[in-house]
């Protein structure tokens, strides 16, 4: 027969489940829904961008996409179009705006442009980016400063333009930075990509606690490599010892990326993962990051110390990876000579 601690156990176990689960309920960010907000994308017309832009329309948002490459802007302007329901009229839900977002006063009058056009904007999304690789002895200084002038600064630039009316929106307001997993982890050949990335985790972190009183939420994307223009043209100067540390993988969909990041913005979590091996790495590199689930702390506690012997061994793999085909290779300079437009599209 049950004795009366088991009884107890029986009732106690139950209402302390349940009682985590209300917590963990209530301390998320409130959910929102795309549905009727307005949303601004940096680097729209392509990739990442072009896939949230695409969703976020099918959401019923009204959309306004940045891009420099006007001829691209206008071919996703159309592609966008033909997502509308057939009575919406186009000028009230998209808007193309063909800008440098690493030019501060491009960012300004395109966000400008979509409050005049939309009246209101409640999410902005930072997904413009530029990867030329090339190892720090052998970079240029002036490829370290275009990228972080496009992978950072652009970014900066957009949220101070954006910021006032973001904030309007308050608990429903979201800036998303679209970082990397280069900006998880140091890799080979990444040293301004990287340096670029890890600064808009820096940047993320700070603004988050200085929004926190408003209840705006900003969300952090790590993609992995992914098929896009970015991708095609970076691997066109990707040394040997990057190739090799980095693999063969397939790249992610660009559409895969964008639903999850959309899903992470509707949430209002800090640290978007992709993948499995995406959600890893988040929690192995948590950090100091907001903490906006309970479950996922928990899972954080758990699994912190296993997965730091996983990075661990990781990187032991990558540089041993990086000593074997560099001995192998001539001693010469990977030089960066042709330095790419990067994708601000």
């Amino acid at each position: 027969m049950a004795g009366p601690w088991a009884w107890a156990a029986l009732v106690a176990i139950p209402v302390i489940v349940a009682s985590f689960e209300i917590l963990a309920w209530t301390f998320r960010p409130k959910r929102i829904s795309l549905k009727g907000k307005a949303v601004l994308i940096v680097g729209g017309s392509s990739g990442i961008g072009l896939c949230m832009a695409e969703l976020a329309v099918k959401q019923g948002a009204r959309v306004a996409i940045v891009a420099r490459n006007k001829e691209r802007l206008d071919s996703a302007h159309k592609q966008l179009e033909a997502l509308l329901p057939p009575d919406a009229p186009s000028a009230d839900f998209l808007l193309s705006v063909a800008a440098d977002a690493a030019n501060p006063d491009d960012a300004r009058r395109a966000v400008d442009q979509a409050v005049a056009a939309f009246g209101r904007l409640d999410a902005v999304i930072c997904c413009q980016g530029q990867s030329t690789p090339h190892p720090f002895e052998f970079d240029t200084v002036e490829n370290q400063q275009q990228l972080m002038s496009v992978n950072y600064w652009a970014s900066v630039y957009t949220i101070r333009a954006a910021l006032p009316a973001i904030k309007r929106a308050g608990q429903e307001g979201r800036i998303v930075l679209v970082s990397s997993q280069a900006g998880q982890v140091g890799i080979y050949g990444y040293t301004a990509y990287s340096a670029a990335k890890f600064a808009l985790r820096g940047l993320a972190e700070a603004l988050q606690m200085e929004l926190v009183h408003v209840g705006t939420r900003v969300v952090m994307l790590f993609p992995p490599d992914t098929d896009t223009p970015q991708l095609h043209q970076e691997n066109e100067t990707k040394p040997e010892v990057t190739k090799a540390i980095t693999g063969t993988n397939k790249p992610f969909p660009p559409m895969a990326v964008a639903r999850a990041a959309i899903s992470a913005v509707e949430r209002g979590d800090f640290l978007a993962p992709v993948g499995f091996d995406g959600w890893m790495l988040s929690i192995a590199t948590a950090g100091m990051a907001p903490c906006v689930s309970l479950n996922k702390l928990l899972l954080e506690l758990l699994l912190a110390g296993p997965l730091r012997l996983v990075a661990a061994a990781t990187v032991a793999g990558f540089n041993a990876s990086a000593r074997r085909v560099a001995q192998n290779q001539p001693r010469q300079g990977h030089h960066a000579t042709q330095m790419t437009a990067g994708v601000l599209s």
